[in-house]
């Protein structure tokens, strides 16, 4: 019976290992949302929450309007960082 909660203790410890490895960094969600190539629009990137096994990042678009000659700013993207990877939030 003990040899079971043994195996099981360093599961556990192995996986929330791989989550704190593989949580992403600020310059990965950049590099994964970076999908702008037009000159008038600039992105926004923020980490929000920096957690040991995840993260949530957040991008606002800034536009600038040539009509009405002001920034508009788009809603915010919200997504969290897991496993090197990006969940879009709704």
């Amino acid at each position: 019976m003990k040899i079971k909660l043994k195996v099981w203790h360093w599961i556990l410890f192995s996986v929330l290992f791989l989550f704190i490895l593989t949580n992403p960094s600020s310059s990965n969600f950049k590099e994964y949302s970076d999908d702008l190539n037009v000159k008038q629009r600039k992105a926004i990137y923020q980490r929000r929450f920096n957690g040991l096994l995840f993260s949530i990042y957040e991008k606002r678009v800034v536009t600038w309007d040539d009509y009405n000659e002001q920034y508009e700013t788009a809603a915010p993207e919200k997504y969290v960082g897991i496993l090197k990877n990006f969940i879009p939030l709704k």
